[in-house]
């Protein structure tokens, strides 16, 4: 671990060329980062997500990385974009997400607009921004001549959807890179000042609930199940805390009309905890709410349940987030308060395996998954800094 600085004038050159490099080069990623966002890329739409992957790809090789490409057959591709790996050293790697939330056309065309230094369009805080960010400062550190370490950058491809595509093969992949690294840094979108060093899980459930189909006029006879499900919802919603899980309820798309009874409802639940015990809690108690029924003649189970993991307290991210504040003390980069997110993300997969981990590292920008989505320019340059700082200082 970082102690006290005693490195070298040589290093403090370096450093120095890095951060001009960096400077340097800023409009050539602001320009390359409208350009992939430019290119849409809902996790569904595969072509999309392979055009990005290419685009950046291309441009990495351009620069003289290493390239790894895998395709999925239901999905886009993912790539590991490479440097120093002759080096005996053990890499860090950075890793942000292709894909996007909404549907080609949803932004207009072209999707992407600049005001001065805000730019506005589909993916460029969430996460393509991110991939910006560390493609700079693996450039610019490449420039200067900086070779200590192998430095790797994951370029995710259906992480909007927890990597359901690509049946889990993508974030497998990504984990699989990540185990063989000293430490992770996730690219989604910074918030001024802060790092993310907790996140919340998601867990996903769905409950089918049953009644007794009637027609309308005969409405006493029926049992309806929206109505049982309307009870249950009620009970799930009464459970949310402020400062505990939360129970986010939707009803799957239904049959039938107005005079029908229904007897079939589907709820969808979205469950954010903070820990894998939280999860276990809320699992037990949703079902525990699917077996209990209100209306006589009706019933309920749970059919489907899948989780992202919380990015919980540990030791390992802990220190490195120590060590991120002293090498950026050190760089005059100044200091980041740790935060919680209440959104998953992919680092919240790896942490769970221990290596240390550490998330936002990305553009700063906000709106993401609406139509009014934006990110600061200017925030490139200045998380690339703290990127190329953390791989030229990094000691475990």
């Amino acid at each position: 671990m970082i102690t006290t600085y005693t490195g070298s004038l040589k290093e403090g050159k370096m450093q120095a060329e890095v951060f001009n490099l960096i400077d340097q080069k800023q409009k050539k990623y602001f320009d390359l980062l409208e350009k992939i966002c430019n290119i849409e890329s809902n996790s569904a739409d595969f072509e999309g997500v392979r055009a990005v992957n290419n685009a950046l790809c291309d441009y990495a090789q351009g620069l003289g990385f290493a390239v790894r490409k895998q395709e999925y057959a239901g999905a886009g591709a993912t790539a590991v974009i490479s440097m120093n790996e002759d080096s005996n050293q053990k890499p860090l790697m950075f890793s942000g997400h292709m894909d996007t939330v909404y549907q080609k056309g949803a932004f207009g065309y072209p999707p992407v607009r600049v005001e001065g230094d805000m730019i506005y369009g589909p993916g460029v805080s969430d996460c393509k921004g991110g991939i910006i960010v560390a493609l700079l400062a693996m450039d610019a550190l490449h420039q200067a001549g900086f070779t200590a370490r192998p430095i790797r950058l994951f370029l995710q491809c259906d992480e909007e959807v927890g990597s359901r595509y690509s049946q889990r093969q993508s974030i497998n992949n990504m984990i699989a890179e990540a185990q063989q690294c000293a430490a992770f840094f996730n690219c989604e979108t910074a918030r001024p000042g802060k790092v993310t060093l907790l996140r919340k899980g998601i867990l996903k459930m769905t409950v089918r609930v049953h009644g007794k189909a009637a027609h309308a006029k005969d409405y006493m006879t029926g049992v309806s199940a929206l109505v049982e499900a309307a009870h249950k919802i009620i009970r799930l919603h009464e459970r949310s805390t402020a400062d505990g899980p939360t129970y986010n309820c939707t009803l799957a798309p239904m049959e039938g009309s107005s005079n029908t009874v229904p007897d079939v409802c589907d709820i969808v639940i979205d469950i954010r905890v903070a820990t894998m015990a939280e999860a276990r809690e809320a699992s037990d108690f949703v079902h525990q709410v699917a077996a209990e029924c209100t209306l006589p003649g009706a019933s309920g189970e749970v059919i489907r349940e899948g989780m992202r993991p919380p990015m919980e307290p540990c030791e390992k991210n802990q220190r490195l987030f120590d060590q991120v504040n002293r090498i950026c003390a050190r760089c005059g980069l100044g200091q980041f308060e740790p935060f919680m997110s209440a959104g998953g993300a992919d680092a919240s997969n790896v942490s769970q395996t221990g290596v240390p981990c550490l998330d936002s590292f990305g553009i700063e920008g906000g709106a993401y998954h609406t139509i009014k989505e934006y990110a600061r320019l200017s925030s490139i340059p200045e998380r690339a800094k703290v990127l190329a700082a953390v791989a030229m200082y990094y000691e475990e």
